[in-house]
């Protein structure tokens, strides 16, 4: 019997490690240090160093692999796991002006794999499952009120879910998982509609400024496999009807977002050593560019507030700016020791967040 508990034991240890790095439901942070280094960029034509402050956030739980700025520019959050093995998500909101914690709030029974925040700043949506087998519903999404800092409503599904958005004008709540694309309305919080997902897994969604498309993406295998061949589609929010198609990502996508002026959709993913990071036409379903640069696959992408910047967080531990118009490599940021997850402009373009397992590095950035 003693033999047996410690197999079981070993078991779901092993099992949680695994389904976590497949769901790349990454975990949460808190404390904070301030650094003055030595941060490389590397820009093209050349590379220079210069001393440059940052602020950083430290882990005291696993990680802080999630991060979004609040509309106003006030608020940092960070999501992902607090402390153990089988631990749930925890979401930390941190005062912009001082850096310091202003509010915890914990996940009951499910990990994290995703936040987003309403427009006008008042909800936040989480999604994620449950971090081991249980006879529980295996994920959902769950809707909070921040002004009061509670959980407003709770959305059970058969399946972890691994990405949510708002749409822009924050009536609509998407959400996707395996064999799962949902639109839930906001206001009476009931599904809106369930759209048929041909593809297995979605791990990326994203409404287009005017709300009128939702692009998602992910692969076509149900497993965070990097020879998978990567789908991206765009969808009629108003129908629910499969619009595109758009083909040639030969990997696993993880992320995507439309620019401000919502003509361009920057697309990232990729496999081992084989990194993929692509602006598509919205208006003409082309690729306008693949961008060069990454030695590992594309975590994250997040546009500057006036789309001339797109920044990307990479599985080789940079940062990366790039000019969209011409396509080209910017500066490159270094100093992270480990996978770059989540990478976040704040509302006036002036600040960039990102977040490994381990912390979250604020830079300012200069005009």
């Amino acid at each position: 019997m003693i033999q047996l508990s410690r197999s079981m034991a070993v078991f779901a240890v092993c099992l949680f490690v695994v389904l976590a790095s497949l769901h790349r439901c990454t975990p949460g942070s808190a404390g904070i240090a301030f650094a003055t280094e030595q941060a490389e960029e590397e820009k093209t034509g050349g590379t220079r160093t210069q001393a440059r402050d940052e602020i950083i956030l430290e882990s005291h739980g696993t990680g802080g692999g999630t991060l979004v700025f609040s509309p106003d520019g006030k608020t940092l959050i960070t999501g992902g796991h607090g402390k153990g093995v089988f631990s749930t998500g925890v979401v930390k909101l941190w005062n912009v002006a001082t850096w310091k914690e202003r509010e915890t709030l914990k996940m009951q029974s499910l990990s994290l794999c995703s936040l987003a925040i309403s427009p006008d700043g008042n909800k936040m949506a989480t999604g994620g499952g449950h971090p081991i087998p249980t006879g529980a519903t295996p994920g959902g999404v769950i809707l909070w009120d921040l002004m009061a800092g509670k959980q407003q409503e709770r959305f059970s599904e058969g399946s972890p879910i691994y990405s949510v958005a708002f749409s822009f004008d924050g009536k609509t709540l998407a959400g996707g998982g395996y064999k799962i694309l949902i639109l839930w309305d906001v206001g009476t919080q009931k599904v809106r509609a369930r759209l048929k997902v041909p593809r297995p897994t979605i791990k990326a969604v994203a409404f287009s400024p005017d709300n009128k498309l939702l692009a998602t993406g992910g692969s076509q295998g149900r497993e965070s496999d990097r020879r998978d061949e990567g789908v991206v589609q765009l969808w009629d929010v108003a129908t629910g009807k499969e619009l595109a198609v758009l083909e040639g990502h030969r990997y696993y996508v993880n992320t995507l977002t439309f620019s401000p002026d919502g003509k361009t959709l920057a697309v990232g993913g990729g496999g081992q050593k084989h990194p993929e990071l692509k602006l598509w036409d919205v208006a003409n379903k082309k690729e306008r560019v693949s961008l060069q640069g990454h030695n590992e696959w594309i975590n994250a992408v997040a546009f500057s507030p006036d789309g001339k910047i797109l920044a990307s967080a990479g599985q080789d531990q940079t940062v990366k700016l790039w000019d969209v118009e011409t396509g080209r490599e910017g500066v490159t940021f270094r100093g992270h020791t480990s996978a770059v997850l989540s990478v976040a402009f704040s509302p006036d373009g002036r600040t960039l967040a990102s977040a490994t397992n381990e912390t979250v590095r604020i830079r300012r950035l200069s005009k």
